[in-house]
């Protein structure tokens, strides 16, 4: 995880009422310290977010979570050599008083939030496996139909167009093939 961002929505308003985000280099030891007041929230929590100005201030200006249903990260977040980006939700968080803790939707009350975070990519290794030599068949993969945009949540508001293509080429990108 390179980067962090926790969002924090009043559970009766949805109302945004904390928005930060961290860089690897602010926790120690896998433990970051996120303080907020008691309350009841939703929680947001986006790692490895995509880099650019442009990407930073959408982001910060979330104000109420419907905000999240206007996002989507661009395909070029995606790509080999970044981190992919993740996301979880944690809904119906009680922060208790005194440092007591947090109860979780499902009752439970717990010192420390573990996150689970699911990637919103996937990369691809595929193996092409033969008899002959492909070596002078083969120059490379190419992938088509990849969607232009990775939304936040179910409830995205623009369109996707399903136009980008990844081309990798023996020529090109030779680090990524390899002779088994």
């Amino acid at each position: 995880v390179s980067s962090l961002r926790v969002l924090a929505f009043n559970r009766s308003t949805g109302a945004c009422v904390s928005n930060i985000r961290y860089n690897e280099d602010e926790w120690m030891n896998n433990v970051l310290r996120y303080s907020i007041i008691v309350g009841n929230y939703d929680f947001v929590f986006l790692a490895n977010e995509p880099a650019g100005i442009t990407m930073m201030q959408t982001l910060n200006a979330v104000s109420v979570y419907g905000d999240l249903d206007n996002i989507a990260y661009p395909a070029s977040a995606f790509t080999s050599n970044l981190n992919i980006p993740m996301m979880q939700e944690i809904k119906n968080v009680t922060i208790l008083s005194n440092g007591a803790g947090i109860t979780l939707n499902d009752g439970t009350t717990v010192s420390m939030l573990k996150l689970a975070l699911d990637r919103m990519g996937v990369r691809i290794e595929a193996t092409l496996e033969g008899e002959e030599d492909y070596d002078t068949v083969f120059s490379g993969v190419i992938f088509s139909n990849i969607p232009d945009l990775v939304p936040l949540t179910a409830g995205y508001s623009g369109s996707i167009s399903r136009n980008t293509i990844r081309k990798f080429s023996l020529s090109e990108n030779g680090s990524y093939f390899s002779n088994v």
